[in-house]
């Protein structure tokens, strides 16, 4: 879980670089997976409900790759095209 953490932290700096307002719906759902597996971790959440927080981070993961609003159709636009490459 905290490899799933810093994925997200990192996927947020850089939707956060883009200063995209599309990209704010993404970021605060990652917050929420982020808190989520805070509470579990830090023992504020009951242990045994991993299952509950795997269902959770799932329908998260879901809401974030649904399309038209998500990851599945985000694009970082930079003018030159192998930086857009890169950052895509």
């Amino acid at each position: 879980m905290k490899k799933d953490k810093e994925i997200y932290r990192q996927l947020i700096t850089i939707l956060e670089k883009e200063d995209d307002n599309e990209a704010q719906f993404i970021i605060k759902q990652l917050e929420s997976s982020i808190k989520s597996i805070d509470e579990f971790i830090d023992g504020k959440a009951r242990r045994d409900n991993l299952e509950q927080l795997y269902d959770r981070l799932i329908n998260i993961y879901k809401k974030i790759n649904h399309p038209h609003i998500g990851l599945s159709d985000y694009f970082i636009w930079k003018g030159d095209y192998n930086e857009r490459m890169r950052a895509n």
